[in-house]
């Protein structure tokens, strides 16, 4: 997992001089998963498992958003949007 948030920063920092920050929906997701396990684990003493497992995929899915916005996009700064579906929504119209 420490693999997948590494890459889009690494590709971030290497082509844009920034790190990989986008304020994505997905991003938002992962954090507020990591929120309700870390409170399971406080409220009920143990981590739930299907937690953990739904944090892994949103991670894997933000990773692959970040990576995807880096590689495709010139320059993502200029003009933030939330999602992917919204770069290439745009870049459709255009």
């Amino acid at each position: 997992m420490t693999a997948a948030l590494a890459v889009p920063q690494v590709i971030g920092l290497v082509k844009l001089g920034k790190n990989a920050g986008f304020h994505l929906y997905s991003t938002k997701a992962a954090g507020w998963i990591a929120f309700l396990l870390f409170l399971h684990a406080v409220i009920f003493g143990y981590y739930s498992t299907a937690l953990l497992g739904l944090l892994v995929a949103a991670v894997f899915v933000k990773s692959a958003e970040e990576t995807w916005i880096c590689l495709r996009v010139p320059n993502p700064y200029a003009d933030l949007r939330p999602s992917v579906l919204a770069y290439l929504r745009r870049r459709r119209q255009v």
